[in-house]
């Protein structure tokens, strides 16, 4: 029998990168990037922006005469 390998809880841990928002301390890999400026932030600071445009097929077809 082997002995049991212990699992290294990472994520749980402070970590070494600052928040540039919060100042919270995180580990690296749970950080993310500003799209905008690159700034550090920590997952608490994040705002993720999702946005849609709804063309109906008519429009759709002007729009890329358009552009």
């Amino acid at each position: 029998m082997s002995k049991a390998q212990v699992i290294e809880r990472w994520w749980l841990e402070s970590g070494r990168e600052q928040c540039s928002t919060c100042g919270h301390s995180y580990v690296y890999e749970s950080g993310y990037y500003c799209a905008g400026c690159d700034a550090e932030l920590c997952s608490i600071c994040v705002e993720v922006v999702v946005a849609a445009e709804v063309y109906c097929g008519q429009c759709l077809n002007d729009q890329s005469v358009e552009a």
